[in-house]
C-alpha cells in the first residue's frame, strides 16, 4: 500500500519532506514539543489544581495502589476483562491493562475524597501522566473523559452543610458547572440532584462566588444547592474552549454536621477499596455497551441533551471503524455554544494520547469553514486538513461531540459523510475547508504541549477570602 499524507501531495521521493513526514513526523513533533516546554522563561501562573490536598491524595494513592490486596483484586479483574467483548479486538486488547490501571487509580482517588480531615475537591479523570511535586502520577480515568475538562470531586454527607467559595480562572473556562448526585456503591452515575452553572452563578463584588450546600430550601440565598440525606458526590467541572483558560479556584468547608467519616486506619481503608473495586470496574467496563445506544460503527448519533447531569449541554457521536487508508468526514455547527469539542477514544472509551496527537479539538483549536461550520476528518493518517482528529493508531473506538452553554434557541447539530478513502478527501470536502501543512502541525502540537503544561504548574493557587 502506498504511504500517503498531506505533505506528499504533489511530491515524490525526490522531496525529502514528503519522504520523512509520515514516519518521522511523531519524532519531529515531539522534538518541537519538548523545545516548547523547556524554552519558556515566563514564571508559571498560579495553578488552582495544585492544592496540598491534591498532592497528598496522589501520593497516598500511589502507595495504596501497590498494596497486596489491591494487586490481588487487580489480577482477578484483569481475567474478567479478558473475557469482555471489548478485549476481543486488537485495539481493545492492547488498551486493556492501561484502562484497568486508570480505573483503579480513579476509584482510589474518589474514595480518598471521603477520607480527608477537612473536605476538599480532588482533581480526577485526567489520564495524561504528570510529574510534579516529586512524584509521577500516571493518570486516572473512568469513561470518555474530555481533555478540555478539569474535573474535581468530593464525597459529601447530605446531613451536613457546606460552603463552597470560588473564583473563576483568568482567562475563565468556556463553562464552569457544579453537579451533585446520589453516590452509588458501585461508583456509577447516581441519581442527579441539582446543578449550578456559570450562567446562573451570581458573583460577589470582589469577583468570587459562594455556594451553600445543604438540605434546606434556599430561602433567599443565592447560589444554593439543595441536597438530600445520604452520601453524595459533588462534581466541579471547568470545560476549556481554549487550553490557555485556567481552572476555577475552589475551597470547600464543612459548616455544620458530622461530615464524612474516614476509615479507622489504612488497613481498613485498603480492605474496603479492594472489596468495592470489582463492582466499580464491572460498572465501567459495561458502560461502553450502552453508551449512545451502542450504535453500529460509522453512524452518527445526533446530539442529546445531558438531562442526567442537569442539562448542562448536549452530546453526540458514535463508534468508528476505519482502515489505514480510510477516513470519516463530519461537519458540525456550534449553535452559538460557548464550548464545543470533538474527541475520539479507544473501544473502552479511554482517550488516547491527546497532547502530542490531535485526538481532540475544541472551539479555538479547530478552524471554521467559510459558512461558520467545522469539518473534521477522523483518520489514522494526516489528511492535510486543519481539523484532523488523529486516532493515535486506533482503527476502532468512539467519537464524541459536545456542545455546552448552548443559548436559548440554539441548534447544535452535525452530519456525517460515511467512510471515504483518504485519496478522495480533497474532492469530497471541496476547497473551502481549511487545510494544514507541516509547519501548521508543528505549531499546533507546540501549542498543545505548552498550554497543557499550565495544568501541572507547581505554583499554588492564589488564596481565597475566608
Amino acid at each position: 500500500m502506498e504511504t500517503r499524507c498531506a505533505y506528499q501531495k504533489g511530491r515524490r521521493s525526490k522531496d525529502w519532506v514528503g519522504r520523512i513526514c509520515c514516519h518521522a513526523l511523531p519524532s519531529i513533533l515531539l522534538a518541537v514539543a519538548v523545545a516548547a516546554a523547556t524554552m519558556t522563561s515566563s514564571p508559571a501562573p498560579a495553578n488552582p489544581l495544585a492544592t496540598p490536598a491534591q498532592i497528598a491524595a496522589e501520593k497516598r494513592m500511589l502507595q495504596i495502589e501497590t498494596a497486596p490486596p489491591i494487586q490481588a483484586a487487580r489480577e482477578k479483574l484483569r481475567q474478567l476483562l479478558l473475557t469482555d467483548p471489548g478485549a476481543q479486538t486488537a485495539d481493545g486488547r492492547a488498551a486493556l491493562d492501561r484502562v484497568l490501571d486508570q480505573w483503579i487509580r480513579h476509584f482510589i482517588l474518589t474514595t480518598l475524597t471521603g477520607e480527608q480531615r477537612e473536605p476538599a475537591l480532588l482533581w480526577v479523570a485526567d489520564n495524561t501522566p504528570r510529574t510534579w511535586f516529586g512524584h509521577l502520577f500516571p493518570g486516572d480515568v473512568i469513561a470518555g473523559d474530555n481533555p478540555d475538562n478539569s474535573n474535581r470531586i468530593s464525597y459529601l454527607d447530605g446531613d451536613s452543610s457546606y460552603l463552597l467559595v470560588g473564583r473563576y480562572g483568568s482567562p475563565k473556562a468556556g463553562q464552569f458547572s457544579l453537579n451533585i448526585s446520589v453516590s452509588r456503591l458501585d461508583g456509577g452515575m447516581g441519581k442527579h440532584l441539582t446543578t449550578l452553572t456559570d450562567q446562573k452563578i451570581v458573583l460577589e463584588q470582589d469577583g468570587t462566588f459562594r455556594v451553600t450546600i445543604d438540605s434546606k430550601p434556599a430561602n433567599g440565598r443565592r447560589n444554593h444547592l439543595r441536597v438530600e440525606p445520604g452520601r453524595l458526590l459533588l462534581a466541579a467541572r471547568d470545560s476549556r474552549s481554549d487550553w490557555k483558560q485556567q481552572a476555577t479556584t475552589l475551597s470547600l468547608r464543612l459548616v455544620s454536621g458530622p461530615g464524612m467519616r474516614p476509615a479507622a486506619n489504612d488497613i481498613a481503608l485498603i480492605a474496603r477499596i479492594a472489596d468495592e473495586l470489582p463492582a466499580f470496574v464491572d460498572y465501567w467496563r459495561k458502560f461502553k455497551d450502552g453508551f449512545l445506544g451502542f450504535p453500529e460503527p460509522n453512524i452518527l448519533v445526533m446530539p442529546k441533551r445531558r438531562d442526567s447531569e442537569g442539562g448542562w449541554g448536549y452530546i453526540g457521536g458514535g463508534r468508528f471503524r476505519i482502515a489505514d487508508d480510510e477516513a470519516i468526514v463530519i461537519t458540525m455547527w456550534d449553535g452559538g455554544s460557548d464550548y464545543i469539542g470533538f474527541q475520539v477514544t479507544d473501544p473502552w472509551t479511554l482517550r488516547p494520547e491527546t497532547v502530542l496527537r490531535t485526538s481532540s479539538l475544541n472551539k479555538t483549536q479547530a478552524k471554521r469553514n467559510p459558512d461558520g461550520s467545522y469539518t473534521y476528518i477522523v483518520a489514522l493518517q494526516d489528511p492535510g486538513v486543519a481539523n484532523w482528529i488523529d486516532t493515535a493508531g486506533l482503527h476502532e473506538g468512539w467519537m464524541q461531540l459536545r456542545w455546552q452553554n448552548v443559548p436559548s434557541g440554539g441548534n447544535p447539530t452535525a452530519h456525517l459523510v460515511k467512510v471515504v478513502k483518504l485519496k478522495d478527501i480533497d474532492a469530497i470536502i471541496g476547497p473551502g475547508v481549511p487545510r494544514a501543512d507541516l509547519s501548521y502541525r508543528q505549531e499546533q502540537i507546540r501549542k498543545r504541549v505548552e498550554e497543557f503544561a499550565l495544568r501541572t504548574s507547581e505554583t499554588p493557587p492564589d488564596p481565597l477570602p475566608h
